[in-house]
């Protein structure tokens, strides 16, 4: 008995420490800093197609053509009710945007005139836009994704005229951890791990758990037959 104690002590003993040992070595995926730039993407989006509904054309496009174009300059300036060359006469904002704080997360405003104002993510890089002025389709960036799971099943061209995506963490264009607007996040390894651990983590806990729910058995256990051998005593 008092070995099945000390196994189920040491039990109890390495569940409390190994989240606190995980910790130190490994960090769960960013999933507020993700869902946050998600939303972003989309707005970014759905304010360059209210804007091409507007006008006829998306800003300082006027030509046609594909871009790559990322979240600075007079364009920007257009979207956020600015009117750069002419290009909002009516300083309509399209798309709302708050202050950067820290660098990070937000407009940055030039500190000169000459000085570009930027957009940038929660890791302080500007969201790149793709843009097809001409047709309904764009080329998927996946294809030449470096990492294999993005890779795999990704359809050449995408049905879709504006492809906002940032860099994500890494801040390096075509990795697995760049944050897009044309699909869900695709798992990676530490996805997986992270996923695993929380079930081992969860196993441990329950075995915790039915430890202590039986020993607390055993001891109300033990009370009621000494209580009725009491009764039995007094009554004999």
């Amino acid at each position: 008995m008092k070995k099945r104690r000390t196994g189920f002590r040491l039990l109890g003993i390495a569940a409390g420490l190994l989240p606190v040992v995980a910790g130190l070595f490994y960090q769960p995926p960013c999933g507020s800093s993700r869902f946050t730039t998600r939303s972003m993407l989309a707005e970014i989006a759905l304010a360059l197609q209210n804007y091409q509904v507007e006008t006829g054309h998306y800003p300082l496009m006027s030509e046609g053509g594909n871009r790559r174009l990322e979240t600075r300059g007079l364009w920007l300036d257009c979207l956020l009710g600015r009117n750069p060359d002419g290009a909002n006469p009516k300083y309509e904002e399209f798309l709302e945007a708050y202050p950067a704080h820290d660098g990070r997360n937000g407009l940055l405003e030039g500190k000169t005139s000459r000085d570009e104002t930027q957009l940038v993510d929660r890791w302080g890089h500007p969201y790149v836009v793709l843009l097809s002025a001409n047709a309904k389709t764009t080329a998927n960036p996946d294809v030449k994704n470096a990492s294999s799971r993005v890779r795999s099943g990704a359809p050449a061209m995408l049905d879709k005229p504006v492809l906002v995506f940032s860099l994500g963490p890494d801040g390096i264009e075509g990795t697995h951890d760049d944050i897009v607007s044309w699909r869900a996040a695709i798992p990676t390894l530490g996805d997986d791990l992270y996923k695993a651990w929380s079930i081992v983590l969860g196993l441990l806990i329950l075995a915790v758990l039915f430890n202590a729910c039986w020993q607390f058995f055993r001891l109300v256990q033990a009370a009621l037959i000494s209580l009725v051998a009491l009764i039995w005593r007094k009554t004999t």
